[in-house]
């Protein structure tokens, strides 16, 4: 019953988050036209009014020629009108595009290496080529489940099959996506800091640089804490049963031992999180965004952030409506951009994922081959 009720919920959270995206993106084209300006019938409006628009031709001047479905033509500023999502598609640049491309592709061998570090320390041994294609059917598993975590539940199977030390295997994995949320909390901590300092930073980046700071100070003193024995954790959850929370203390406190792996491995996903909100931001700018990379660097950890909770499938409507909630203003930046831009990174995401296709398809998603006994000579 439990069971049925979060399925429930989870549904209804999908349902409420991909209404709203419906509700907000405008499907077609429309000029909006300002307070005390005259509309397509030269009536002056009072309020800020929208007017659907059938085709924009550009002119000098910062100009447009908007025909309405009334079959009247007006001349008017180009940021009065707010293009539809799919025309906004159909403009997208295809050399920021490919520059999104080419930066995201350089994240899958930093996050084998990060990983394969990880697992070496344990004493897992795993070659790096074996490990870069556990990483990549991992990221095309991650269409395929919800959130994604979908990845993970691959990279453990796969890594832990045939081990011989299947909790060291498993562990490495969550040990690997704390460092990688690691690097989103330090990212916007940087940034927000950064462009606070530097006298251009907004609330926005004020607020995250130093709330990640915070968090980032309480999971290291944690982890401390974890690693020395010193958090009695373990000792209650012995009493309830362990599991995953257990788990992750044992792993703490094994992994402890190892303070410059860890240390390596935060640096690695603090670039692979700068790539990923940089290819984001290539796709931003795909669209005519006026948005930023300071920006782009502050506001994607918090969405990646969102997306990490496993509800819908890649964070589709959660990542949109924090999206939204932190670059749609001022910015002048547009629903629709924002939208759109989620659209084409996890375009690119899927594109590179296509990749780990193959060996999914093959069955060879095992980082360790099946051990066999070896065959013994027979006198003849």
């Amino acid at each position: 019953m439990r069971r049925h009720l979060l399925i429930a919920a989870r549904l209804l959270l999908v349902a409420i988050g991909v209404t709203a995206i419906a509700l907000l993106v405008d499907w077609r084209t429309v000029a909006v036209i300002p307070a005390g300006s005259p509309g397509p019938d030269q009536r002056i409006v009072d309020a800020p009014t929208e007017f659907a628009v059938l085709e924009t031709t550009p002119l000098d001047g910062g100009l447009v020629q908007a025909r309405f479905e009334d079959g009247t033509t007006e001349s008017m500023p180009a940021a009065w009108i707010r293009p539809g999502i799919f025309v906004v598609l159909e403009d997208a640049d295809p050399s920021w595009l490919l520059l999104g491309l080419a930066i995201a592709g350089l994240i899958y061998p930093l996050q084998t290496t990060r990983w394969w570090a990880l697992m070496r320390c344990r004493g897992i041994e795993a070659t790096w080529p074996r490990t870069l294609r556990l990483v990549m059917a991992g990221a095309f598993c991650n269409f395929l489940l919800p959130g994604t975590e979908g990845g993970d539940v691959v990279k453990a199977w796969g890594v832990a099959a045939g081990s011989g030390r299947r909790i060291e295997a498993v562990m490495s994995v969550v040990v690997d996506r704390i460092t990688g949320l690691t690097g989103l909390v330090l990212l916007a901590a940087i940034a927000g800091l950064a462009a606070d300092a530097g006298g251009n930073g907004s609330e926005l980046d004020r607020w995250a640089g130093w709330t990640m700071v915070v968090l980032a100070t309480a999971v290291a003193f944690a982890f401390v804490l974890a690693g020395r024995g010193w958090i009695r954790i373990p000792d209650r959850l012995d009493r309830l049963g362990r599991g995953m929370p257990g788990r992750v203390i044992d792993a703490a406190t094994a992994y402890a031992g190892h303070p410059g792996t860890l240390a390596s491995a935060a640096l690695l996903s603090l670039l692979v999180q700068t790539m990923l909100a940089l290819a984001a931001g290539c796709c931003a700018r795909s669209l005519g965004a006026p948005i930023e990379f300071a920006v782009i660097l502050v506001a994607m950890p918090l969405i990646f952030l969102a997306a990490a909770i496993p509800i819908t499938w890649q964070g589709a409507g959660v990542m949109e409506l924090a999206a939204i909630g932190l670059l749609v203003g001022d910015r002048g930046i547009t629903v629709n951009q924002v939208v759109g831009m989620l659209l084409l990174y996890r375009g690119i995401e899927f594109a590179w994922s296509l990749v780990g296709a193959v060996p999914v398809a093959r069955g060879g998603i095992r980082i360790h081959p099946d051990r066999r006994p070896e065959a013994t000579a027979v006198d003849v």
